[in-house]
This record gives C-alpha cells, sequence and structure tokens, in this order.
C-alpha cells in the first residue's frame, strides 16, 4: 500500500523520466528510445579510454557496449537466457554509472535477482554505495545505517595513480589491439593470418606438400583460388588413372594412333637393346678376367666403356710398360730424352764439316782441345803448325766439308755430352722402342699415354684385391702383343657396339616418350630397364589417359604445384583430398613469412 500510494502521489514527478512517461500514458504504443545505437563493438577501444570502461566482472565485448551505453543514458533492453551473464553485466553497469556520477535504482521482479547483482557489487567493493530500499530489512533504522556506512566509507583517490594505472593499461591494450588488428588484416590474397593459422593448427599431424613461390605476396585472392581450382582438379583428373610406375616415364599431353605405334617400337628396341648390352658386358667381364653379373651399375658402366676403349685403341702397341714399376718416373724420363736427342742433334747441324756418327763417340775431345789452346798460345810459327796439326787430326774423322777445330770442338764435347745422357735415360732399358739417339719419342709419347690410360680405366670401381690382380693377369698377354684380333679386344669392341646400340634406342625412345628415361639410380639399370619397357608394352591399353593425365600434371606444375603432383602420384596425397592439401600447404607456406613481417 505504502509503495502504490507513493507512485500515485508522486506521478508527476514520475513522468519526467521518459521511460516512466511512456509507461503511464502510452504503453501501447513501442517505445522509440532516445534514438541513439551502440557503438560498434570493433570500435569501442577507438573512441574510449580504459578510464572510461570501469567494469567490476569480466565482460565481452557486447556486455562492455552495453555498460558503456548505461553511463551514456542509452536507453535499451537486454534479453538472454539463465546463464550468459545478465546479472553480471547489470552489476558492470551499475559501476560504470556511478563512475560518472550517476545514481541507479535497481529494480527486480524477484528478490533473489536483487540479491545476485548485490552479492556481485558487494564482492568487489561496493556494498557500502548500495542502499536497500525495498527489503525485509528496510526500516527506519537500517536505512539510516547504511546511509552512515556509504558516507564513512568514501574514500579520497589519488588522481595520479589513477591516471598512471589507466596509461599502462591504454598502452597495454594499443598493443593487443594492434596484434589483434594484424591477426585480422586481410592480406592481397584473400586470407588472415586467424584463419591461416586456424588451418595450420586443425592439420598440424596432417601430410602436405612443400609449396612455394618467390614472395608472400604473389597471388591476389583470384590466382589462390585459381591455385585450389588447380589442385582440387588435379586429384580429380587422377582419380580417372590407372597409375603403374612405368608410364613415368611418358612426358606427352596429346594421344595419337601414330604417336603410340612410335612409343612402342621404341620400347621394343630399347629392351632388346638392354638385353644385347647385358650379354656383351657379360663377354667382356669373363674377357678381362672378371665374373658375369648380367648387369651394373651406371657408373660401373661408364668406366668399363672408358676400358674397352682404351684397348682398343691400344691395338697394335705393346703397352705393358703399364705394368712397369717406374712408371711414374716415365714421364719425366721422356722429356729428359726429347731434350737431350734435341740437343744432339741441333749441334750436330752446327758443325762446320759432317762427322762420322760412330766415330763421333770415340773422339778424345779434351785431348785434341788440350792440343788446340797449346797451339794458339805458342809463337809463331809453332801455333801455326801446331793448329794445323789438329785440323789434320779432326779431319780424320769427317766424312765430308772441312774440319774447324776452334768451332767444332765445342759442339763434339756437347753431343758427347748428350750422348751420354740418353744412353743412362731410364727409358733404355724399357720395352717402348728404346733406340738411343735414334729413339722416336713421339711413339713413346703415344705409347705412354695409352699406359696412362689404361692405368687409370684398369681400376675399375668396386673391384676388391682377388679381382684387381684377375684383371691384371687376363689384361697382360694382350697389352704386351697388341694383337687386335684378342679374345679381349674383340669383347671389348662388341661392348663398345652394344653401349653404342644401347644410347641410341635410348635417345630414340625419348623422343616419343617426351623424356629420356630415368635409370642412373639404379643399381641394376638394364635389369630394370628392360623390365620397364616390357611392362610398357603391357600397358599400352592405358596410354590414352596417362596422355590425359600429363596435361593436367604439367598444367599444375607450370603453376608451382609440382611438389602436389608428386605427393599424388606416390600416394601421399589421396586424390580426394587435394585440394585441401593444397590449402594446409598454401598456409605453411604463407604464414611463417607474414606472422615475421
Amino acid at each position: 500500500f505504502l509503495m502504490w500510494k507513493d507512485l500515485v502521489e508522486r506521478t508527476d514527478a514520475l513522468r519526467e523520466n521518459r521511460v516512466v512517461r511512456h509507461l503511464i500514458d502510452t504503453p501501447e504504443i513501442a517505445f522509440e528510445g532516445n534514438g541513439a545505437s551502440f557503438r560498434d563493438e570493433r570500435e569501442l577501444d577507438r573512441h574510449y579510454a580504459p578510464s572510461d570502461m570501469v567494469l567490476l566482472l569480466p565482460a565481452d565485448s557486447s556486455q562492455t557496449a552495453a555498460s558503456l551505453a548505461a553511463a551514456e543514458g542509452r536507453d535499451f533492453v537486454i534479453i538472454g537466457p539463465p546463464g550468459t551473464g545478465k546479472s553480471q553485466t547489470i552489476a558492470n553497469m551499475i559501476a560504470n554509472c556511478l563512475s560518472v556520477g550517476k545514481t541507479v535504482l535497481f529494480v527486480a521482479e524477484k528478490t533473489a535477482a536483487l540479491d545476485v547483482v548485490y552479492r556481485r557489487l558487494r564482492e568487489h567493493g561496493l556494498g557500502a554505495h548500495c542502499l536497500e530500499l525495498h527489503s525485509s530489512k528496510a526500516d527506519r533504522r537500517n536505512f539510516l545505517t547504511q546511509l552512515r556506512i556509504s558516507w564513512e566509507s568514501g574514500v579520497r583517490v589519488d588522481a595520479a595513480e589513477w591516471i598512471a594505472i589507466n596509461e599502462r593499461l591504454r598502452v597495454r591494450r594499443d598493443e593487443l589491439n594492434a596484434y589483434v588488428e594484424a591477426l585480422h588484416r586481410h592480406h592481397v590474397n584473400g586470407l588472415t593470418p586467424y584463419l591461416a593459422l586456424g588451418i595450420a593448427l586443425k592439420n598440424k599431424r596432417q601430410h602436405a606438400p612443400r609449396l612455394s613461390w618467390p614472395s608472400r605476396d604473389s597471388h591476389d585472392e583470384a590466382n589462390r583460388l585459381a591455385l585450389e581450382h588447380i589442385a582440387a582438379e588435379t586429384g580429380l583428373a587422377f582419380q580417372s588413372v590407372e597409375m603403374r610406375s612405368v608410364l613415368r616415364l611418358i612426358d606427352v599431353t596429346e594421344w595419337t594412333s601414330g604417336w603410340q605405334d612410335n612409343l612402342l617400337e621404341g620400347a621394343k628396341t630399347l629392351k632388346n637393346a638392354s638385353e644385347v648390352l647385358a650379354t656383351a658386358l657379360d663377354a667382356f667381364l669373363v674377357s678381362i678376367g672378371l665374373r658375369a653379373k648380367g648387369d651394373a651399375s651406371k657408373a660401373e658402366l661408364e668406366a668399363l666403356r672408358k676400358l674397352a676403349a682404351a684397348l682398343q685403341d691400344s691395338a697394335g702397341y705393346d703397352v705393358s710398360i703399364v705394368f712397369d714399376r717406374d712408371f711414374a718416373q716415365l714421364r719425366g724420363a721422356l722429356a729428359t730424352l726429347n731434350e737431350a736427342i734435341g740437343d744432339y742433334r741441333k749441334s750436330r747441324k752446327d758443325l762446320s764439316a759432317r762427322y762420322d756418327e760412330a766415330a763421333v763417340a770415340r773422339i778424345r775431345v779434351e785431348d785434341i782441345e788440350q792440343q788446340w789452346q797449346q797451339a794458339a798460345s805458342a809463337f809463331w810459327p809453332n801455333s801455326q803448325l801446331g793448329k794445323r796439326k789438329v785440323q789434320k787430326l779432326l779431319q780424320g774423322y769427317v766424312t765430308e766439308g772441312v774440319a774447324d777445330p776452334q768451332h767444332d770442338l765445342l759442339l763434339l764435347r756437347l753431343m758427347q755430352d748428350r750422348r751420354a745422357t740418353v744412353e743412362a735415360n731410364i727409358l733404355s732399358g724399357k720395352p717402348i722402342g728404346f733406340a738411343a739417339l735414334d729413339t722416336d719419342t713421339h711413339r713413346i709419347d703415344q705409347i705412354l699415354s695409352m699406359a696412362e690410360r689404361l692405368r687409370q680405366t684398369l681400376r675399375l670401381p668396386g673391384l676388391g684385391t682377388e679381382d684387381f690382380k684377375a684383371l691384371l693377369q687376363a689384361t697382360a698377354p694382350s697389352l704386351r702383343s697388341g694383337a687386335a684380333d684378342s679374345t679381349m679386344r674383340y669383347g671389348a669392341a662388341r661392348f663398345l657396339a652394344a653401349s653404342a646400340a644401347f644410347e641410341a634406342a635410348k635417345t630414340q625412345f625419348a623422343i616419343p616418350a617426351g623424356k629420356t628415361p630415368s635409370w642412373a639410380e639404379h643399381d641394376n639399370p638394364l635389369t630394370e630397364l628392360t623390365t620397364a619397357m616390357g611392362d610398357l608394352l603391357d600397358a599400352r591399353h592405358l596410354l590414352r589417359d596417362w596422355t590425359s593425365w600429363c596435361g593436367i600434371r604439367r598444367r599444375a606444375v607450370s603453376h608451382n604445384l609440382g611438389a602436389l603432383v608428386d605427393d599424388i602420384e606416390a600416394g601421399l596425397v589421396r586424390p580426394a583430398e587435394a585440394q585441401s592439401a593444397f590449402r594446409l600447404a598454401y598456409v605453411r607456406w604463407w604464414l611463417p613469412a607474414t606472422l615475421d613481417a
């Protein structure tokens, strides 16, 4: 009765509040409010300082907007099911209104609602500022007691401390907002770091290919979506292909019956060439004292080809010098020999007369030089007689022309010295065609070059000590005789011919196949290639679909999606998941550079 009486007597005063006036006079018409809308939740931090937001309890952006709107005197209704934070928001609204000097009348249909809000305010230090006007305790004495407590609880706050705290809060808030803004900023490719992180973290245990482009801004959104579409089409296309490993030997995008005939004919030829080469390989290995094994690695085949070519080129020459223990010194010895013979021949050419070649070695040059010097130092006519005697002595060794002691003696001494050098050369005792001053040094140079080449090529990769000994024992007779028709050289010629035919067949196959067959990585390449060509002949019915796949694959590769294609073909990415695998791979590539920036 007292509440009703109070309302009736104060109706005119209550009408000053626009909400109450509406409820009294025009409750049947929708309330228009004051016409002001809430701030956009994302704009709150731009329009309000931290000191403007006095929140006792945690609040999300919508609850914060409601609290600020209440402090600004706006009209609104908060609706929500139980447990959604209405009483928490009301407590924040009351605190925010108090902070701007407003008084708040909080009315609720149920006392429980009043108690919940009052408890929250009391727990956060505002209990002393609350007056319970209509409760079981609302008598005059309790009212005055609460009023006294409220009056006595007022304290003066240090404004400087309040400003400093809010400034620190503003700085930290702005930093966090900048981080959030960066996290949600749309980049040129249409992605945000937040979205990309979500994809990456959700699929952190999933496999994805390693994709790469020059710059994180290489694509706009349309380009990125186009790449995603290509990835999806690539996976879809691969689902219709029956995958066989041998088809990887083909990289052609257009199928015709003529092309297929050429390809299969090339496969037959290459298969036959591989088999012939394997047979020739075994025959050659046996001829050089090694065990037949039907196949060899690419490195071994290349080494055997070099050995076979060296054996062929040495036909007709005795190259047994290859086994000489002094071989390392022979190249230097040849240079010394060549220089000595050159000096000898030049000196002989410079002589004033032609001397008997055999007699030159017997001339006592030192004695004759001494006599010549004595004659030159004597008085006339003894000097004239002495010189004539020396000239006559030298003339006895001349076969044509007139000897000139003063000119010839020095040259004859040099010739004897060079003859001695030649005869003492280490090559004089070697089976290499040594003929003293008449040695054909050019031929020796050829033989040494052949021997050096053989010494290099005889060291085949992977040979053990026993196999190497067997190789040397088997090749020694032919290297000594130089016989061109030996079993070893016949085997070498056959192996070289088979190798050349194999390379030609491989090149010919590569033309319709669109790529050279890869075989270097296999330990048994000939066996692998023979098997592959047989498998290709059996897979002829798959070639049409495979060429279609090659076209799609080539398009994907041209857009830097080669890693995705490889993973699809290898079974690491399911064709149906190609699009999602691309998304994951893209964000894993894009994120690090974006976050670092």
